[in-house]
Parts: structure tokens; C-alpha cells; sequence
């Protein structure tokens, strides 16, 4: 059959189950799933945060999304590879700078982070001006520039 059977590297020796005899090759997975973040600059408006990920070896073994180190329960939708979380207004307060972290790691432990900081702002009062000031944004979020993807090593 098709498909990868993750096993155990243990003092010298690779060790799998399998219930199917054949041959089998061993393939070393060194490489970290990606994550990518589905247009972080809407998430506030949106109300959910969204984020791609994949891992084209062994496979995703588990996920795990944190705001300001407080386990966020992130959906996911295996036929789009998607994660997505609906922000919980009473839990992310407005006005407070906000951090996420989302780890993912793959069924042979390679890891890989994104983190990303954003607050909840009010959005601006609307008033009408008959002179042409500069306009005024009209986006609800705000987020940092220190956005960054990390791959951490075992």
C-alpha cells in the first residue's frame, strides 16, 4: 500500500507496526510543517483568526494555538487544511495588546511556530468634515510588525 508509516528511532534500530508484508523504504522527515496565516490584517473585522497549514512528509500529528499563553480552540477543517478560531470578545479584551502563538508539529516531531501580536481597538468615530483633512482608517485592528515564523529543532 501507499502512504507513510511513521515509526521510532531508538538506540540504532527503526522500529514501525504494520499488519501488510512488502517492501519498505526508510526516509528520514526533517522537514517543518508550514503555517500560513489567511489575511491576518482582516482577522479583527472578520472576527475569527485563520491560518494553512500542511506538512508534505509525514503528516500533521497535532496543533495547538495559545493567545497571551491561554489554549485557544482552534477548528480544523482537514479538506481545506484550515485552522480557524472565532474570537471570543469577552476573553480578548479591547484596548490590550494581544499575543498568538500557533505550533504545529508533524507525526515525526519537527516544529514549527507563528507568532503574531494584534489588539482589538474601538473604531473611530465617523464625523463628517466639509474641509479634506486625511482620512481617517477604518480598519479595527491593529497589528505589530513582529511578526515571525520559527522552525525549532528537537
Amino acid at each position: 500500500g501507499e502512504g507513510a508509516l511513521v515509526g521510532k528511532y531508538d538506540d540504532g534500530w527503526y522500529e514501525i507496526s504494520t499488519n501488510t508484508f512488502g517492501t519498505f523504504a526508510v526516509k528520514a522527515d526533517t522537514v517543518a510543517p508550514t503555517i500560513r496565516p489567511l489575511s491576518p490584517e482582516n482577522w479583527v473585522r472578520n472576527g475569527s483568526i485563520k491560518f494553512r497549514i500542511g506538512d508534505s512528509q509525514s503528516g500533521i500529528a497535532r496543533f495547538r494555538g495559545t493567545i497571551d499563553g491561554a489554549y485557544a480552540l482552534f477548528e480544523y477543517d482537514a479538506k481545506s487544511a484550515t485552522l480557524s478560531y472565532k474570537i471570543d470578545r469577552q476573553r480578548v479584551a479591547k484596548g490590550k495588546e494581544h499575543e498568538l502563538v500557533m505550533t504545529v508539529t508533524d507525526n515525526c516531531g519537527n516544529q514549527q511556530q507563528y507568532t503574531r501580536k494584534f489588539s482589538l481597538t474601538t473604531p473611530q468615530s465617523t464625523q463628517k468634515k466639509s474641509t479634506a483633512a486625511k482620512p481617517q482608517p477604518k480598519k479595527s485592528v491593529t497589528t505589530s510588525s513582529k511578526t515571525s515564523a520559527k522552525q525549532v529543532k528537537k
